[in-house]
């Protein structure tokens, strides 16, 4: 990779927010809340996104939460959970959201019976995503949790597919669990699929080829900006894809026709411009940013790495 090391790229790798939320959200309900605001607390605040600010805000707000409504900001996982807690505890509360969330909260399920549900027919929820299934396992008594078996297609397991977050939630959880009963502190992660993005990103700087295999619905728009799937491929693999910020898989063709056409990159959506910068910056093209605070989401430091990559490759 020239003369750039993994642990460089290590530096600008966001931490793996599905993996710290779930940890968290078990700090919260174990009375435990100080742990992770005092982590949130240790990070330069301008590598955090907005997910886990509101993350802090949640568990700042957590010894009000019978009487004030807990804030999810932008966080579908965290609107979810938080919905989930109320459901459980017959508290009516109008959750505030903001940004692409208040446009697509209309989308998201709103039953409270759903917490009698089996862990299966969660998952068959809003664009089957694992949010409602993970949710239910970390607020689901210790002895009365049920992992979704993994899916197998002619006995080979699936990796490609929702069956990725739902076992990090399951890891993030055991990892909780055995941390806490030896009197340790939990240990956060970086976002092990971005940081496989930037290596396989700057290969393709170096090279000249993309050659990246992605495991989960956070790989799509990376893999179509760099042409190694096509949009039908990717609702096969991918179903949740349409669930996000955008539905994943119309943005991504819509962005890709009209950067192609002007270099500029419109979308709204993180994960949509992120990939699409990635691709411009491998094709040698000039693009425009309409929306650059999108990036604060997840990768508040993603044009900082990629001015990096582009003056050390």
């Amino acid at each position: 990779m020239g003369h750039i090391t993994l642990e460089q790229i290590e530096v600008f790798t966001p931490l793996d927010k599905s993996w710290l939320i779930t940890l968290g959200i078990l700090d919260l309900i174990n009375d435990r809340q100080q742990n992770i605001i005092n982590f949130l607390d240790s990070q330069d605040p301008s590598t955090l996104g907005t997910d886990l600010r509101a993350l802090k805000g949640i568990a700042e707000a957590w010894p009000n939460r019978f009487t004030q409504a807990l804030d999810p900001g932008e966080s579908g996982r965290l609107y979810r959970t938080v919905k989930w807690y109320y459901w459980q505890n017959n508290l009516d509360l109008e959750l505030p959201t903001s940004e692409t969330l208040t446009a697509r909260r209309a989308r998201i399920t709103n039953n409270p019976a759903i917490i009698h549900w089996s862990p299966e027919q969660l998952l068959a929820l809003d664009n089957n995503t694992t949010q409602w299934a993970t949710t239910q396992y970390i607020f689901s008594p210790r002895d009365q949790r049920r992992k979704v078996a993994p899916r197998f297609h002619h006995g080979k397991k699936l990796v490609r597919s929702a069956d990725f977050k739902l076992r990090v939630g399951y890891g993030a959880t055991e990892h909780f669990d055995s941390k806490k009963e030896k009197g340790e502190k939990w240990q956060a992660r970086i976002d092990q699929t971005i940081f496989n993005q930037y290596v396989a990103f700057i290969e393709c700087l170096r090279t000249g080829t993309m050659c990246y295999a992605g495991e989960q619905a956070e790989d799509y728009c990376f893999e179509r900006a760099f042409d190694l799937v096509d949009e039908k491929e990717g609702r096969l693999i991918y179903p949740s894809v349409g669930g996000h910020e955008t539905d994943r898989f119309k943005e991504m063709e819509r962005v890709i026709t009209i950067a192609d056409k002007t270099g500029v990159i419109d979308s709204k959506d993180h994960r949509v411009v992120q990939a699409m910068v990635m691709r411009a910056t491998a094709k040698g093209l000039s693009y425009t940013l309409a929306n650059p605070g999108a990036l604060n989401k997840t990768q508040p430091k993603f044009l900082e790495f990629v001015d990096y990559v582009r003056n050390n490759v």
